[in-house]
């Protein structure tokens, strides 16, 4: 009993200390302190077989159980010789742990650039993803809009026989009516159409009956 608990101890110790050190050290950015760290566990593991195949033999009384030692040592320099190719490999990998954009944002830190929301990547490119209103907040009631002066309805394409419609309804400015923003809000005319069908159906923004409304923008702040 007490040999299996001593083997059982060594491999965990075998099996975490490789990858935590070349973490650590990737942290760090440091691929040659990572690798010669790595080297050194890997002595320090072995050492760790060669112990417990000694405990293990000290309480042998037959070939039989001299013969577990044995394997059991054998499995434990695999294990070894394992680990030891994961924390080297964990130690090339250590660019893939950078950020992005000269380490401004950490891999999987989103952020916000322009009209685009993007996240950095594990490989350390960033994607990113237009956003409709510039990550701007276009949320505001109709009272407050038309009271402004501004038009309080959803986006609508189509010909006036079949216009179609957002969901939201926005605060809409400009256009040939010349609609105005509340005062804390300023007119964004860089959106993105929430309507899907908007390339299948007649070009330009309409009122709900489907009248043209010109170039128009969207309240925002």
């Amino acid at each position: 009993m007490k040999k299996e608990v001593f083997i059982i101890l060594g491999l965990m110790i075998i099996f975490s200390l490789p990858l935590l050190s070349a973490l650590s050290f990737a942290d760090n950015h440091d691929v040659a302190s990572c690798k010669k760290d790595c080297i050194t566990v890997k002595k320090l593991s072995l050492e760790i077989c060669n112990t417990a195949y000694t405990q293990c033999r000290n309480i042998c009384e037959n070939n039989s159980c001299r013969s577990i030692c044995s394997q059991q040592k054998l499995n434990c320099v695999k294990n070894s010789s394992s680990s030891f190719l994961v924390c080297r490999k964990a130690c090339n990998d250590i660019n893939i742990f950078e950020g992005c954009l000269n380490n401004t944002y950490k891999k999987g830190e989103p952020f916000v650039n322009g009209c685009d929301k993007c996240v950095c990547n594990i490989n350390k490119k960033v994607s990113c993803v237009r956003d409709a209103y510039c990550n701007k907040n276009v949320s505001i009631g109709m009272e407050e809009c038309t009271q402004a002066g501004g038009l309080y309805q959803g986006i609508c394409n189509g010909p006036y026989f079949d216009v179609f419609c957002s969901r939201q309804k926005l605060c809409i400015c400009q256009g040939n009516s010349n609609y105005t923003c509340p005062s804390n809000y300023q007119c964004l005319t860089d959106f993105v159409s929430p309507n899907k069908r908007i390339s299948h159906t007649i070009a330009g923004w309409r009122d709900l009956l489907g009248k043209p409304l010109g170039d128009i923008g969207i309240c925002a702040k």
